[in-house]
Order: structure tokens, then C-alpha cells, then sequence
């Protein structure tokens, strides 16, 4: 019986890890790579919302990671126009129903913020004639920040790793 309630405390401890990401702290980049652009995405904690599953961030079509609550990357980018948005996770899985998208115009030597947040909908009730239940739907925002705005947010937030981080 021991043994069977530590592996359950087992997989709770790593979901819950799961949930929140674990990289370094915030360090601002310098300046952009010469001819590029920096834009920094991150994922401050909804306090409302923070037991929802996180999703999904795909710039222009190619998955890019799964948000995690109080998460920030960041890109390099060449100048031109990129789209970013936000799709819906299922059981960890990314669905193709985007939540929200931003059209970014990026220009060489800028630095640009993206904040993902997550806000109140609607709530919903049902009943089946036995039990009843009620559950909080949100909707998935992505929006350009200024700077101002963005720092005090992402100075507690930890590193997402990605395949194009330079």
C-alpha cells in the first residue's frame, strides 16, 4: 500500500513540475544579432486560470513548445513578417484550433514582446439528472506589449528552451 500511494505522490509531483516552467531566470539579451531582430514571448501566471492546461506556440505553421505558467523564450529573427498564435492543447497534444494569432512585422536591430495570458469567458453548467457540475472556460490572448510593460512581467520568468534559440 506504501508503495502504490508514493508512486501516486510520485506522478502528481511531476505534473505538477510539468506545469510550470524550470529553466533559468530572465536575463535580457544585449542587442539583436547584427541584421536581425530579438522577440521575446512569455507566459505570465494567470492567477484565475493557472490549473489550465497551457498551449501551444507555433510561428508561422511549425510548432515551437508548449507554454508552461511563467515560461518566456525568445527568437532571432530576420526582418520580415511572422505570424504567431496560440493553439489549443489537448492532453498535451497541439490541436489545429488556434486561440488567437499576432501578425509581427520585424525590423533589424529591434527588440519586440509578445505576452500570451489567458483570460475569463464564460462559465458553463450541466446536469445529467444525477450530478451536476459547472466548469470556467477562458480564452487564449496574444498581443505585442511594450517594453515598459513587458520587464517588470518577465523579470521572474524562467527559460523555455526551442530549437531556434541562437
Amino acid at each position: 500500500m506504501t508503495y502504490l500511494r508514493n508512486l501516486i505522490l510520485l506522478i502528481l509531483v511531476i505534473n505538477l513540475i510539468g506545469c510550470v516552467a524550470m529553466g533559468d531566470k530572465f536575463v535580457e539579451l544585449e542587442e539583436p544579432e547584427q541584421g536581425k531582430a530579438i522577440v521575446y514571448v512569455y507566459h505570465p501566471k494567470d492567477d484565475a486560470y493557472g490549473a489550465n492546461e497551457a498551449n501551444f506556440l507555433f510561428l508561422d505553421e511549425k510548432q515551437i513548445f508548449r507554454f508552461t505558467h511563467n515560461g518566456y523564450s525568445y527568437f532571432s529573427l530576420e526582418p520580415g513578417t511572422y505570424n504567431f498564435n496560440i493553439r489549443l492543447s489537448t492532453f498535451f497534444v497541439a490541436t489545429e484550433l488556434v486561440r488567437d494569432s499576432v501578425n509581427l512585422n520585424v525590423k533589424a536591430g529591434e527588440t519586440y514582446y509578445l505576452r500570451y495570458y489567458e483570460s475569463h469567458d464564460r462559465m458553463e453548467t450541466w446536469s445529467n439528472g444525477v450530478s451536476a457540475g459547472a466548469y470556467q472556460l477562458t480564452t487564449a490572448n496574444i498581443e505585442e506589449v511594450e517594453k515598459y510593460q513587458a520587464l517588470p512581467e518577465l523579470s521572474s520568468k524562467r527559460l523555455l528552451n526551442h530549437k531556434m534559440m541562437r
